[in-house]
């Protein structure tokens, strides 16, 4: 994970923790393969047996609703960089996990960071549509005023502390 990827989540984590009524949990990420090390040898075995995908990055109980967050970010200034030579950024498990928690009645949003400027929050159909439309046209990147323009909302990054204003965030959210 970049420094940007982990800025923000730990800006997602201060911003929801103001929301009242309401737990936030990060979501481990863990290797492909479960891996065990020998304490005597130091080496490093791995098993046969895959670590189950995580389905997004924070899951937020919210007035007995299960709300689920996938973070990206992104430091490049003119465009978001979507895809790079090993593949999408955006994990397949990732999208197919939103649309099956959405066709179960849960919520889940991709929230795109362009780093300390401002948010863009996406449905998992939107943002699906967007990035199949993309990858017909061999894209590798987006303008962001092109990728504001199809979230569902954006919001600014404060200055002081660097953090967006979750309450905001969560009504957005819960409005729809």
């Amino acid at each position: 994970m970049s420094d940007a990827g982990r800025w923000a989540e730990k800006n997602l984590r201060k911003s929801l923790a103001i929301v009242e009524d309401s737990i936030v949990l990060r979501w481990p990420d863990y290797s492909s393969f479960i891996q065990v090390k020998c304490p005597r040898c130091n080496n490093v075995f791995r098993s046969r047996y895959q670590a189950p995908k995580a389905p997004a990055d924070f899951i937020m109980l919210l007035k007995n609703e299960y709300i689920f967050f996938e973070v990206k970010s992104c430091k490049n200034e003119p465009s978001y960089v979507f895809r790079n030579k090993e593949g999408m950024y955006v994990r397949a498990h990732q999208l197919s996990m939103g649309r099956l928690t959405k066709s179960f009645g849960g919520r889940y949003y991709f929230v795109i960071y362009r780093e300390k400027k401002e948010i863009m929050v996406f449905d998992p159909e939107a943002f699906d549509d967007l990035l199949q439309v993309l990858n017909e046209k061999h894209h590798t990147r987006i303008r962001w005023d092109i990728l504001r323009n199809t979230a569902m909302f954006s919001l600014p990054i404060g200055t002081r502390p660097k953090v967006f204003d979750g309450v905001e965030f969560m009504r957005r959210i819960i409005d729809g």
